[in-house]
């Protein structure tokens, strides 16, 4: 008898050890990081996924015809008045091209963006040019488009319909405009007209991760998040979501890490290679996914070099978006804008200088 109780006090101390170290165990997982967790248990299905799979994936072949450009801009073409002058006296040591997606009857926001952000050219030794990249007009849309080009030079249109659902199209017009047109070294800003950006810290986060892409030794500019990145987007087999991807066509639960709010940062030769890899990947209907995940994925670009930029990189896009006369917050901000501009050296395009709005683009 004694015996036997000895033996059960002993099974007793290792089962409330046992349970006592699995409960310490969850209360460390429970602890950990949500985002650092969800990520684990996404490598591990997908590992899974992966292991249980007798084929690997299926790739399908995108159509090779390329896209016919009806107008294009003239980036290496000055429009504005003493703009010339300003940017011979500057030490230009890169540029960058912001590539807006803008549909074509938004005249105004074009507008805006010419205003504000868009006219700053040059500063910290980078020069910035902004080119608007769209899809095909209105029959009622085309004289006024025309004049808006006549005079800015900064219209790139393609020939396929302009609709929400063909943003990956303009992804892939975008990527063969640039590889046909910008050398390797320059830069690419791809976003939309209802962003507002911060010029100033844009500029100056682009010279600052050259200097951290030399100092880890990187072979290309890394791929730069203004907003931030999904890290953990489960794809959907529904056809009416818009992160839908059929099983024939990409079998992973998972989408690869991409950038959000379909803004990103690249140099002109990762664009290059994306577009080569473009020919041989099918699309999905999100452009930053297809973009920044799928197409990086493939040229072997590494998570690790996907940065996320400073908050303040990008502003609210209120001024924008919103329905209501919204000219006195983007006058205000672009007020306090040009104040920070006068403490470096800098150039500034005046689109006054260039057309009479109300004549050209209408007051609507």
């Amino acid at each position: 008898m004694r015996v036997w109780r000895c033996r059960w006090k002993r099974n007793q101390v290792s089962f409330v050890s046992s349970f006592s170290i699995i409960s310490l165990l969850l209360y460390i997982w429970l602890l950990w990081d949500t985002d650092k967790r969800q990520l684990a248990a996404c490598n591990l299905e997908e590992r899974l996924l992966r292991f249980m799979s007798p084929t690997r994936p299926t790739v399908l072949v995108l159509s090779k015809t390329s896209f016919e450009f009806t107008k294009t801009p003239n980036i290496s073409n000055v429009t504005c008045s003493g703009l010339n002058e300003c940017l011979k006296k500057q030490d230009v040591k890169w540029r960058l091209v912001a590539i807006v997606k803008s549909p074509p009857g938004n005249f105004q926001r074009r507008n805006k963006i010419r205003n504000s952000w868009g006219s700053l050219r040059f500063m910290y030794e980078g020069r910035l040019d902004v080119v608007f990249l769209m899809g095909k007009e209105r029959s009622d849309e085309s004289k006024r488009l025309q004049k808006e080009h006549d005079l800015n030079e900064d219209l790139l249109q393609f020939n396929n319909d302009d609709a929400v659902k063909n943003v990956p199209v303009k992804s892939l017009a975008e990527l063969q405009w640039a590889s046909a047109n910008l050398d390797d070294h320059r830069f690419i800003l791809s976003t939309h007209d209802n962003v507002k950006l911060n010029p100033i810290e844009l500029l100056n986060y682009t010279k600052a991760t050259m200097h951290k892409m030399r100092k880890n030794k990187w072979p290309e500019f890394p791929l730069v998040c203004p907003y931030n990145q999904l890290k953990t987007l489960r794809v959907s087999r529904n056809k009416s979501s818009d992160w839908y991807a059929a099983v024939e066509h990409f079998q992973w639960l998972f989408y690869p890490p991409a950038c959000t709010g379909g803004t990103y940062l690249i140099s002109a030769g990762v664009a290059k290679l994306l577009y080569t890899e473009s020919r041989n990947i099918l699309s999905v209907r999100k452009g930053n996914i297809y973009v920044t995940g799928l197409l990086r994925r493939q040229i072997g670009m590494p998570d690790k070099m996907m940065l996320e930029a400073p908050e303040n990189v990008i502003l609210d896009s209120e001024v924008y978006t919103t329905p209501t006369n919204t000219s006195r917050k983007f006058n205000k901000f672009w007020a306090q804008t040009l104040g920070l501009l006068s403490k470096v050296p800098q150039c500034i395009c005046n689109p006054n200088d260039v057309l009479n709005k109300e004549d050209v683009l209408g007051k609507g």
